[in-house]
Formats: C-alpha cells, sequence, structure tokens
C-alpha cells in the first residue's frame, strides 16, 4: 500500500515550522531530495511510517500530529485545498475530498456518512505503527475540522463528537483545547460528527469560473495518478475497495472498462492474476487493520472478507508465517 510524495512534502514542511530544517530532516532519513521532485510520486506506507516516527523524534512533540494539522498551511496539499475553499456548498467540498482522494494514497482514508442534519467523517489513515496510525489520525481529524471552520460557515457545522480509537495520550489536554472536551478514546473507531443546517447552503464568495478551472485540474491529476498505474495496482485497489463483500471478476473487468479476457490477458502479462491480486488485498488490508488495536480479531477477519474467523486465522498464517495476533504484537 502506498501514500502519495505530496503527504511526504507536507509532513517535510511541518517538520520545518516546528525548527527542524528539510536537510536535517532528509539526512536523517536518508533521503534525497530528489525523491519528492516528482509531484505526484509514491511512498510505500513503511517508509512514510518510518519518516512519521522520525518527525516525532525530531520534533519531540508528541503531540505532534495536532499540530501539524492545525499550523500547517492548507495549501501543502496541492490541488485540493484551493479547489476545497472554492466549493459552492460544504456538501460541494465533501464531495471533492471524497472524489479526489486516489491522489493522496491507494486506498480511501477518509468516509462519509450523513444521516440528515447529522453527518460524520470516519477517519481510516494508512500507517505501519500504532504511533503512526495515531499521527495521521489526528492530523486528519484536525485538518477536517479547520475544513469545517472554513468553508461551512453557510451549513453551520457544529461538532457534537470526536472519537479516536487509540488509547488516551499524555497530551490530553491538547485534545481538550482543539475539541472543546469533546473527544473520547479508545473507542471501536475514529470519527467526527457534526450536526447542520444545510449542507447543500450556498457558501458566499465563491469564484465559479476559478472552480471549475480547479476541478478540471484536479480531475487531470486523478487521471494522471490512476492512468499511470498497472492494471494489476488499479484492480487491487478496486477490490479494497469492495471488501469484505469481494468482487467477482466480470464486475472487476466492466468496472475497468474492458472484457474479461482482456483483464485476464493484461493480468498475465504483469505476471499476476486475479486470485493471486485479491489474496494481495486481503494481505494488504488485514496487515492495516491489525495495526489499529480497537479492531477485534473477529472484526478483521470480517473486512477482510472472511465469514469465520479460523478461516481468516489460517490464511493469514499461511500468507505471513505468523498469526494475526503474533503479528499484531511485533507491530505494538
Amino acid at each position: 500500500m502506498r501514500v502519495s510524495a505530496i503527504h511526504v512534502r507536507a509532513l517535510v514542511e511541518a517538520v520545518g515550522l516546528k525548527g527542524v530544517s528539510a536537510q536535517r530532516f532528509l539526512q536523517r532519513a536518508r533521503l534525497d531530495a530528489g525523491s519528492l521532485s516528482d509531484p505526484y510520486g509514491w511512498f510505500s506506507v513503511e517508509d512514510f511510517d518510518a519518516l512519521m516516527l522520525l518527525s516525532l523524534e525530531l520534533t519531540r512533540d508528541e503531540a505532534f500530529g495536532l499540530h501539524w494539522g492545525e499550523e500547517s498551511p492548507m495549501m501543502q496539499y496541492d490541488v485540493l485545498p484551493p479547489l476545497i475553499s472554492q466549493a459552492r456548498s460544504l456538501r460541494d467540498a465533501i464531495t471533492a475530498i471524497l472524489r479526489f482522494q486516489p491522489i493522496l494514497a491507494e486506498r480511501p482514508e477518509v468516509e462519509f456518512q450523513d444521516r440528515g442534519g447529522v453527518a460524520t467523517f470516519r477517519l481510516t489513515p494508512l500507517a505501519a505503527s500504532t504511533r503512526g496510525l495515531r499521527l495521521r489520525t489526528e492530523m486528519t481529524a484536525v485538518s477536517l475540522l479547520r475544513m469545517l471552520k472554513l468553508i461551512g460557515a453557510a451549513a453551520k457545522p457544529v461538532m457534537t463528537r470526536a472519537a479516536f480509537a487509540h488509547a488516551r495520550p499524555e497530551y490530553a489536554e491538547e485534545y481538550a483545547r482543539i475539541f472543546g472536551g469533546l473527544a473520547r478514546f479508545d473507542q471501536p473507531s475514529s470519527f467526527i460528527e457534526f450536526q447542520y443546517t444545510a449542507l447543500d447552503s450556498p457558501e458566499i464568495h465563491r469564484n465559479e469560473e476559478l472552480r471549475h478551472m480547479l476541478t478540471a485540474q484536479a480531475e487531470r491529476v486523478l487521471k494522471r495518478v490512476v492512468g499511470e498505474s498497472s492494471h494489476s495496482e488499479r484492480l487491487k485497489r478496486l477490490v479494497l475497495r469492495e471488501l469484505p463483500a469481494g468482487l467477482a471478476m466480470p464486475d472487476a473487468a466492466r468496472a475497468l472498462g474492458m472484457s474479461e479476457r482482456s483483464l485476464r490477458r493484461r493480468l498475465a502479462e504483469e505476471g499476476s492474476s486475479y486470485s493471486q491480486l485479491v489474496e494481495h488485498a486481503q494481505i494488504e488490508l488485514a496487515c492495516d487493520l491489525l495495526h489499529n488495536p480497537a479492531k477485534s480479531l473477529k472484526e478483521v477477519a470480517h473486512e477482510t472478507g472472511f465469514a469465520a474467523q479460523s478461516a481468516f486465522h489460517r490464511a493469514f498464517k499461511r500468507w505471513t508465517g505468523k498469526s494475526p495476533a503474533q503479528y499484531r504484537a511485533g507491530a505494538s
């Protein structure tokens, strides 16, 4: 699983705001500045996680995730912040966030649910360690809170709950300051809930011509990012999105705009097969979910597409040589 170099550049900039120079950070990370030159390059989740842990070490700020989301310039995320700033309504802004998530990561990290007057952002950031997951959850939650304050004036959003799957940290007073005492820890999942007047209330001072230009640019970036992926990568992302329900190969082929026979041939040319990719998707998702201590092994089994926990246990042992419990213990 991978995240965009956009995230890495944003991290370097955020660390810089804490007094750690980009040169020092990159030297400690053994990264060449050239590795960040591709505006839409990719980093593995494991490499990005190591960079996040390094940021905690160098800044000496365990609450760095909160402060990153709170203090960093919104424009560090390429075309998305200016596009969101020109949204016609809060719903329009949320739609843009959801649609263009593939620019930033190989699988969606934010889900949105609207129950009419009450809405929820569910947070499932990519990370390879417990501390990395906590940091990215904090950063994402605070960034979304900033968006609600900056973009949703007409909808009048009011946060009502802030839940976090991780344990209460030593710096919980920072949560109280930022989330107004609404933060709750050791929850089944991480999410921000808010009430609103009307998501479709038009925002004033928006430039419609600029919005169209930024939308077109975001579509071009999305097409480039997705188009440069191999058929194997595109199919794996598709399977991940459909888990735990599963996806039959004919349906997958239609979603990718080709016949089943063509998809089978393209995968063979790339040295892969449909069954292998489904298994790889399950492995990646399972490892990702096991880094979240709030997820029970039964829940991980279900979300990975297994009807029985015992079947998941056997498959995971075959994939990794470890039981799910052993893998989770080693990742903590």
